[in-house]
């Protein structure tokens, strides 16, 4: 019974790790709000379950697995697999797959990262499996269990609020507003100062969006939400000295991932290639990286890059709440 708790608080970390957090908590009420729609739900819980299944048959280190560190970039896969189709069995053999898949490259792109620049692997293993996996998808089916949302039908919200909601939701592959304000009061919950992170890193991406001429209530004007909350986070709260430097900086790493958004959406989705989170990725690894490179002297007075050399041959980056990601 211990082992079997141990293993849901695993999960419950891994949703949580989405957003920077290590409260199993707080991971539950995420995986609350993906179960709205039940088959996207369930899709995310049997990546996540399939990715620890793996970690721990290949004797990858626990204690990370069991921090969620190997199985967020599974939750996210398996949520934006099954966004819009029917969870059926070769769908959820896709989804299986992937959720293996990704805790494999996950160590594999942590320690290539680690022992090349220094730095987290973020959500890059997602973004890869993501794109290659959907262009392999079997064609949705009518049976099996039914992807609608439990959430009862009504008209979007109007206006860039409308838009700051959808695009929390779509962290999750969700686009329901009530979605977006639990995503934002679990962040508020787990960290007021990252909450702050947050809103400066959204704020920052819609005006870059607003001075782009990007339409209101656009799929568009929802990547670069998410793109800018996960940015927002990351470099506001996580990876550098928290303070009014630190969301300056993300404030304008966030509209940089808004206009890389912008460029790169209308070059790749001609190709049929969503943008999905690269952007942040991107933007943050580089700038990380600058952070890096700076005078030894300032680089240890003033940023918090560090490695966390516990980990041995694995490379995360920690936050504040001593989470590895």
């Amino acid at each position: 019974m211990t082992a079997l708790r141990a293993e849901l608080a695993a999960i419950a970390r891994a949703y949580a790790a989405v957003l920077f957090r290590g409260d199993a908590r707080l991971g539950a009420i995420l995986i609350a709000l993906t179960l709205l729609v039940p088959s996207a739900g369930l899709a995310g819980l049997l990546a996540c379950v399939a990715a620890h299944a793996t970690s721990a048959a290949l004797g990858y280190r626990a204690d990370l697995r069991r921090s969620g560190a190997h199985g967020y970039n599974a939750v996210l896969l398996g949520l934006y697999l099954a966004a819009g189709r029917q969870l059926d069995v070769p769908l959820a053999v896709w989804i299986a797959l992937g959720g293996a898949a990704s805790v494999v490259l996950t160590v594999v792109l942590a320690e290539a990262l680690h022992r090349g620049v220094g730095l987290p692997v973020l959500v890059l293993p997602f973004v890869v499996l993501a794109i290659a996996l959907q262009q392999a998808l079997p064609a949705p089916v009518e049976a099996g269990i039914a992807a609608g949302s439990l959430l009862p039908n009504a008209a979007p919200w109007p206006g860039r609020l409308g838009d700051a909601l959808r695009g929390l939701a779509a962290i999750f592959c969700r686009g329901e507003e009530v979605v977006g304000l639990g995503v934002l009061a679990v962040v508020v919950i787990g960290s007021r100062l990252a909450a702050v992170a947050l809103v400066t890193g959204v704020l920052a991406a819609m005006t870059a969006g607003e001075i782009a001429g990007v339409p209101v209530g656009s799929q568009l004007a929802t990547t670069l939400v998410y793109n800018g909350a996960f940015t927002g986070l990351a470099l506001g709260a996580e990876l550098v000295v928290p303070g009014r430097a630190a969301l300056l900086l993300a404030a304008l790493a966030s509209a940089l991932a808004a206009i890389v958004a912008i460029g790169a959406g209308a070059i790749t989705l001609r190709f049929g290639v969503p943008v999905l989170s690269a952007p942040f990725a991107l933007v943050t690894l580089v700038i990380a990286r600058a952070l890096q490179l700076r005078v030894v002297a300032h680089l240890y007075e003033e940023t918090r890059l560090a490695v966390n050399d516990d980990f041995g041959d694995s490379a995360y980056i920690r936050g504040d709440d001593g989470f590895a990601v």
